[in-house]
């Protein structure tokens, strides 16, 4: 009977799809193909009108940064805590506002990255630094608009679609043997644009098991007509790894090898008073892990997902404001040997909207409904409100309420140090915002106070350390948070004689349960204050150098703070540069046992056309 719903759903959306064509054809499409913050909100606004905390990351700002993976780039926005085990891509968890690694929804291009089997592969994408547009980050949850996995934030990858012929061909070499190799080109004919992007970039590791070896490509192919949009993107990426003391120190020879496929189709159709988008999308992951990679059959993991999902959403502008609703239906299965083969599927229907500004408020409202099959339906709602004070500062508010589902390897993950638990329940929680953003042409400043308030949430726990870790749901967590953003456009001041840019940005976090009878391997130990400052400015000869500086005090952790440096120097067509991250070799870790490097210092050449 739901699934009789659920499709009379689908095709009555299919109706009006056809409907729209016809009516509104004479229109150009103009909804989602603007440059604006799509992740915070299912309609088409900008950052100064959304009603919660968000973050873009454009392609320039990516530019100026001492990264060689794209994951690295969260290491430095604020609220948004990187834990990684492997260095330049090789692998990371990435949580928001004290949530873990499996609370953050990861997005390609507006799609859905949930790894049924765990979280620690949502970063397995096929991407390169040369092939992002932007990065959008959406903090709090956000599931009434998205779904499940929206639980603590978003982070959005946006892909370049190019409409113009270029060529971006990038060289790195440097310590631990490093070298990575790169080249994203576009190539158009008439209405169809063509995005390639190829990436290599391995390492001889820079302690004893954790050399590295990854390749990433994708294609991106585009045809744009007068009132529609047909994209195919295509997606590999491929890490063979050491991977030294990962997920236990009594083991420091694991290693691990995963092979990542995502294929996705849309088509747009309509124009910015009646539009309609359909997608369709499958992601596949490979995963073989050895416990002890000189002897292998000691203990030994492969694991096969698949996901097969699409999504139809309708949108809708009348005087009273904008609406979308639709639905998705997406099934996940799994092969493996350790946790057996098993399968599930899940449906969802949503609808937000924005109502018409009035006496300066915005107010929007939303709910996603959504039912996995272990559980049933359910709804999960919420509300944002906004104020404009003037034209540069405004306010903000929201409340929503958030799930996630137990990943495969939570519900029956099984070897020597780790236990899954097949009867744990959904967790949930329900978010609080209210902030302040103030912008102009100079500065932007913004800051918001929040609370999260978590049931029935998901952590690895033991009692001694020579016991394994088993999964639970822990009865409630609330977490409560300040986070306060300054930013400026130096150029603009001093027309880009001195200084370039600067910012600050500060996060404290403070949970109410911060020791309990067992040991936490993850909700327990989040960034309670972060403190990030960046500037850039110019030198003798046009040599540009952009300091990157991070303190970051994790609780049950030792702090520690960390300077990374590029200087670059332009000509016409080239950029040379240097980075070294960990500028004054400090020791330190994101996970306990696993230590990330010392300075690392790397150089490159960047041509372009």
């Amino acid at each position: 009977m739901r699934i009789i719903c659920t499709n009379s759903f689908i095709k009555l959306l299919l109706v009006v799809m056809f409907a729209a064509v016809s009516i509104f054809a004479q229109d150009s499409l103009k909804h989602k193909l603007k440059d604006v913050v799509v992740t915070s909100s299912r309609n088409p606004i900008s950052q100064s009108e959304v009603n919660r905390s968000t973050e873009k990351i454009d392609s320039l700002a990516i530019a100026v940064t001492p990264i060689s993976s794209l994951q690295d780039i969260l290491n430095y926005s604020n609220n948004v805590d990187l834990r990684q085990r492997g260095t330049n891509g090789v692998q990371a968890d990435v949580g928001i506002r004290g949530g873990t690694f499996e609370q953050t929804l990861m997005m390609i291009d507006g799609i859905k990255i949930i790894d049924p089997q765990t979280g620690h592969h949502n970063l397995n994408l096929p991407l390169s630094l040369n092939s992002i547009e932007r990065i959008e980050i959406v903090k709090g949850g956000t599931a009434s608009i998205h779904g499940p996995n929206a639980f603590s934030g978003v982070i959005n990858f946006i892909s370049k679609r190019n409409r113009i012929n270029s060529l971006i061909a990038q060289a790195e070499t440097g310590e631990y043997g490093y070298f990575a190799g790169s080249v994203f080109g576009s190539i158009n004919f008439g209405n169809m644009s063509n995005n390639i992007s190829f990436e290599k970039n391995r390492s001889d590791g820079y302690r004893a098991n954790t050399e590295y070896d990854i390749t990433n490509f994708s294609y991106v192919g585009s045809i744009s007509g007068t009132n529609s949009v047909f994209d195919v993107f295509v997606g590999y990426s491929e890490k063979d790894f050491g991977a030294n003391s990962f997920y236990s120190q009594r083991f420091p020879l694991q290693a691990e090898h995963t092979i990542t496929k995502f294929l996705k189709a849309s088509a747009e159709v309509g124009n910015n008073k009646l539009n309609f988008s359909a997608d369709a999308y499958w992601r596949r992951n490979d995963d073989e892990f050895v416990l002890d990679k000189t002897n292998p059959a000691f203990y030994k993991n492969n694991h096969q997902t698949n996901i097969y999902g699409t999504e139809l959403e309708l949108f809708v502008s009348s005087n009273l404001g904008n609406t979308s609703l639709g639905g998705e239906y997406v099934y996940d299965k799994i092969e493996s040997n350790n946790l057996g083969n098993r399968n599930r599927d899940r449906k969802g229907i949503f609808i937000e909207h924005q109502f018409t500004e009035f006496s300066n408020f915005r107010i929007s409202i939303s709910g996603y409904a959504y039912n996995y099959s272990t559980i049933g339906w359910k709804l999960w709602p919420g509300l944002g409100i906004g104020y404009r004070v003037t034209e540069n500062l405004n306010l903000f508010g929201n409340v929503a309420k958030a799930l996630r589902i137990p990943t495969y390897t939570e519900l029956f993950y099984s070897d020597p140090v780790t236990e899954g638990n097949q009867n744990l329940s959904y967790e949930e929680t329900l978010n609080y915002e209210i902030g302040i953003i103030f912008n102009n042409a100079q500065f932007e400043i913004s800051s918001s106070l929040f609370r999260r308030e978590g049931t029935n949430l998901i952590d690895w726990v033991r009692e001694f350390e020579d016991e394994p870790w088993r999964a639970m749901n822990i009865s409630s967590v609330n977490t409560n948070g300040f986070e306060v953003n300054f930013s400026s456009n130096l150029q603009f001041i001093f027309g880009g004689k001195y200084l370039n840019f600067a910012s600050v940005a500060y996060t404290y976090l403070n949970s109410d349960k911060k020791s309990s009878e067992f040991e936490s391997r993850y909700i327990l130990e989040y960034l309670q204050n972060q403190l990030i400052v960046t500037f850039g400015h110019n030198f003798w000869g046009g040599i540009n150098f952009n300091w990157f500086m991070r303190y970051e005090d994790r609780l049950n952790v030792e702090d520690h703070f960390l300077v990374d440096l590029k200087i670059n120097k332009s000509i016409p067509n080239f950029d040379f540069y240097i980075k070294a991250t960990n500028l004054f070799n400090t020791p330190y870790n994101d996970i306990a046992g696993v230590p990330l490097p010392g300075r690392w210092v790397i150089g490159g050449i960047k041509y372009s056309i």
